[in-house]
């Protein structure tokens, strides 16, 4: 402060300075009082008042960037620090924000902090940590079971027979959606992109067919997508023992081997079958229609340029596939060239041939899904065979009949729990009497269904010879004179049974009244091998 004196004495200045506190330790008022005294004594006063407020919110320390986490963790968040520039005392809150995604796993926290100085000054930060679910449930498969075929070839695979998925798990969703589906192939649908390196494999199990080789295939499916024309595909199926038939080939480029309309995605449905089956041979310079299932053969070239790791050798169909059919298959294929557009795997299924038609395996792909679609699939095989034998009607008992008639059966019938045309044979057994008319015939009849099952049944008729030979007529009595001697014709006999027989005959003379007077009868007896016998 300055001071002037109107009678010109020096002027002496003092001051006294007076603070007055606000509501905050930011928050004051300074007041200065001036005093200027002259020499003679005389004093005047002035004052200046400063206030001082506090307008600066606190500062935060940086915290955390936004960070993403695994359910089922949960958020951490940094404890969050503030500083004041005018000393005051800051106090730190916060608030969580939770924002809820797609299934339960799937959520996000903000954690808000507000720093409060004394003042009322407030300043906010923000955390944010995202939680996501992106692990499958675990579980495990019912083990692969066999089941018989009931009457009228019924089978029940229901889960409750056949066994269901047991310790399911999910760290994230506590009642995960389980779900099947059959089918009576064996495959991979796993798509993807073929690449013009190393290829890509396919790989797939078959189970449950001990007595089969891996010649015995029914049919194989193959699906695969292109916009660059089949000619730049291969598809070669290789069994467990590294044997291989190259199903989609030769590699090719022009007239059908090129895609005329790149913009247009072409989808292949091939089905193949065993040579024998007759159909067209599969060869990417035929054109080919899209869209719809085709039956072909395989194209069955012996050679490729491609390296395949597991495979031994090409053989043309799959009636020369040699080894196991139970085991790794898979599906090798690789796009010729590094060229626009692409060449997609859809999915392969392989059909091992039935032996009969009751006999079948399903596979049963089972599928745990958590509530944020995270899966796990796992397959169980499910075998159904038909061991019941068909069943013989009643055959007639035992009867016996007389020579020369001959045995004559019943035509015998038979059914199936599974096989509407039960193939029926038979065998005759001849057991042989004591004489030719005299035996038994057992006729031995064989039931077999398609499955091989079999059962058989036995009707036997005895047939006996009760009939004596006969002796054909001789000749009437007759009388001769003396000297002559009777002279006797020879006896002849038959006997309808075609047993052999003797004739054997005894003389009877009767004397007269003189010695040249007498007769003499001769009877002959025939006696068959069955002790039947005649007299005449």
């Amino acid at each position: 402060a300055t001071a002037t004196d109107a009678c010109g004495s020096g002027a002496t200045l003092t001051f006294v300075d007076n603070t007055t506190n606000g509501a905050c330790a930011g928050s004051y008022s300074v007041t200065r009082t001036w005093t200027a005294t002259d020499a003679c004594g005389n004093a005047s006063t002035a004052t200046q008042t400063i206030t001082v407020q506090d307008n600066s919110a606190p500062v935060f320390a940086a915290l955390p960037a936004t960070s993403t986490i695994e359910c089922p963790a949960t958020p951490s968040f940094a404890t969050a620090t503030a500083t004041d520039a005018c000393g005051s005392g800051v106090t730190l809150t916060f608030a969580d924000t939770t924002a809820n995604g797609n299934c339960a796993g799937n959520y996000s926290v903000t954690r808000t902090w507000t720093a409060t100085d004394a003042c009322g000054n407030t300043a906010t930060v923000s955390q944010t940590i995202n939680v996501q679910d992106n692990t499958a449930p675990t579980f495990t498969v019912p083990a692969n079971v066999t089941i018989n075929a009931g009457a009228n070839c019924a089978i029940d695979t229901n889960p409750g027979t056949t066994g269901t998925v047991t310790n399911i798990s999910d760290a994230c969703d506590a009642t995960p959606t389980v779900t099947y589906t059959d089918s009576d192939c064996f495959g991979n649908d796993n798509e993807a992109s073929i690449n013009a390196g190393n290829g890509n494999y396919f790989y797939f199990d078959v189970t449950g067919f001990d007595n089969l080789t891996a010649k015995d295939i029914q049919k194989v499916a193959l699906a695969f997508e292109t916009n660059q024309g089949k000619g730049r595909a291969e598809f070669t199926l290789v069994a467990p023992n590294g044997s291989a038939v190259v199903l989609v080939g030769p590699y090719c480029t022009g007239g059908a081997c090129d895609d005329p309309t790149p913009s247009d995605q072409e989808l292949y449905l091939p089905v193949f079958y065993p040579n024998s089956s007759g159909y067209t041979q599969w060869n990417n310079n035929n054109v080919v229609t899209q869209d719809i299932p085709q039956n072909f053969t395989p194209n069955g070239a012996l050679s490729s340029p491609n390296t395949i790791t597991g495979l031994t050798s090409y053989v043309s169909s799959f009636e020369n596939l040699t080894g196991p059919m139970n085991g790794t298959w898979f599906i090798f294929s690789r796009k010729q060239a590094s060229v626009n557009g692409s060449i997609n795997f859809n999915s392969v299924c392989l059909t091992p041939l039935d032996i009969c038609e009751s006999n079948r395996v399903i596979t049963r792909t089972w599928t745990v899904t958590d509530e944020c679609g995270n899966a796990a699939s796992a397959t169980q095989t499910i075998r159904v065979q038909d061991v019941t034998a068909p069943v013989i009607a009643t055959l007639p008992a035992t009867s016996t009949i007389n020579c020369p008639a001959t045995p004559e059966f019943a035509q015998a019938t038979a059914t199936d729990n599974c096989d509407t045309d039960v193939s029926l044979t038979f065998v005759d057994t001849t057991t042989n009497g004591n004489c030719a008319g005299s035996y038994s015939v057992t006729r031995t009849w064989t039931a077999t269904d398609a499955c091989g099952n079999s059962s058989t049944a036995s009707q036997t008729i005895n047939v006996q010879d009760v009939t004596a030979p006969v002796i054909a007529a001789l000749p009437a009595t007759s009388t001769i004179s003396c000297p002559a001697a009777p002279e006797f014709a020879q006896a002849i006999a038959t006997d309808e049974c075609g047993s052999a027989f003797e004739l054997t005959f005894a003389d009877v003379t009767t004397n007269g009244n003189c010695a040249g007077s007498y007769s003499v009868t001769r009877t002959w007896t025939a006696t068959d091998a069955c002790g039947n016998s005649s007299t005449a």
